[in-house]
């Protein structure tokens, strides 16, 4: 795929990296732990993956009155959110488990939710994880003009309500993944700016499939059984959780006060203002460190610093290397952007956005 005409300073010889990688990596070597997901992921993981299937049934064939199936519908939206935080994300990152075969397999995961694995270790491990708040170039920030995310970005006059009807849109955000976007990549052979690499043979069987396989169970077959209204009701209430869940989560960790925003093109060669390492630091927030809760549910994704600097480290251990992180940061004076609350965060995400529509 080719890479955009970007350069990373080498700060020192990137000795803020260098230092902070070596107490991670000596925290782990001296206790014998390994890097990838142990017992508390595989445990996890069975609960989440049952957790979907016991609802489909429910909601299908127990009698259930329509709002109930409705409303079981909507959890499996939340049961598609936690597979994704907790198992597809992990995996897709190498971090679930140490053998590849595996991690291919539960990256799968994301069949679930309609899409495939490929697209997403394109747009997210590739563009999103070396370009992270990098304007034109990080396709997680590049939803002009439906919505201004970034200061470089040009303010249109809708920009002033868009922290009002960012929420619709968020909701709806897996629909459009799903019947329209995932279509627009594969036959553009393009993601937001970038190339997307040629797919194999296995890869293009794999698309076409999970997609008919997953119209056919969460949409046809409830259509089916349900009858035409509730059918398409308990699909929509599945994708509006869902997209409501997985979209405020990921726009927590950066699209927020105080997050670093930086501009580039592609094919325009730029010299970035921090090393690789400081600008994932800056251009990230974590939020609720101090909720266990919040971080099984998340499957560690409020703790975005630790995972953009070490993606290929399973969730589970970040809560142990948080405090070595924070500690370097301090060390070096790189700034670290944390909210002690979801709640903090998602407040600052508003304003942010109501910011981003004035000026």
């Amino acid at each position: 795929m080719p890479k955009p005409a970007i350069q990373f300073p080498r700060t020192e010889g990137n000795r803020f990296f260098q230092e902070l990688r070596t107490e991670v990596d000596t925290w782990f070597r001296s206790r014998g732990v390994a890097k990838t997901g142990d017992i508390r992921l595989y445990f996890k993981t069975a609960v989440i993956v049952l957790f979907t299937p016991l609802l489909f049934v429910l909601a299908l064939w127990t009698g259930l009155p329509v709002w109930a199936s409705i409303l079981c519908f909507g959890l499996m939206g939340l049961g598609h959110a936690l597979a994704g935080f907790n198992i597809m994300h992990d995996a897709c990152h190498g971090a679930f488990h140490a053998n590849p075969k595996v991690n291919n397999f539960m990256g799968d995961i994301l069949s679930l939710m309609g899409s495939t694995a490929y697209f997403w270790k394109v747009q997210h491990n590739v563009i999103h994880h070396t370009y992270t708040n990098i304007d034109h170039l990080d396709a997680d920030i590049g939803k002009w003009p439906v919505m201004r995310m970034a200061p470089g970005q040009k303010r249109l006059f809708h920009h002033r309500f868009q922290a009002i009807y960012m929420f619709p849109l968020y909701a709806i955000s897996t629909l459009w993944w799903l019947l329209i976007n995932d279509f627009i990549k594969y036959f553009s052979g393009k993601l937001y700016e970038h190339d997307i690499p040629k797919m194999s043979l296995k890869q293009h069987l794999l698309f076409w499939i999970t997609k008919i396989l997953y119209v056919s169970v969460y949409l046809v077959l409830p259509l089916w059984v349900l009858g035409i209204g509730p059918g398409i009701a308990g699909f929509l209430a599945l994708h509006l959780v869902l997209g409501l869940t997985m979209s405020l989560v990921f726009q927590l960790a950066h699209v927020v006060e105080d997050a670093s925003f930086q501009e580039g093109k592609m094919g325009e060669p730029r010299t970035m203002e921090q090393e690789w390492a400081v600008m994932q630091v800056t251009s990230t927030a974590d939020f609720g460190t101090r909720s266990p809760f919040l971080t099984w549910m998340l499957g560690g994704l409020n703790f975005q610093v630790e995972h953009h600097l070490f993606p290929q480290i399973s969730h589970v251990h970040y809560p142990d290397i948080h405090p070595i992180v924070v500690s370097v940061c301090k060390r070096f004076g790189v700034p670290f952007n944390e909210f002690d609350s979801m709640g903090e965060a998602f407040t600052s995400h508003v304003r942010h956005m109501s910011e981003m529509g004035k000026g």
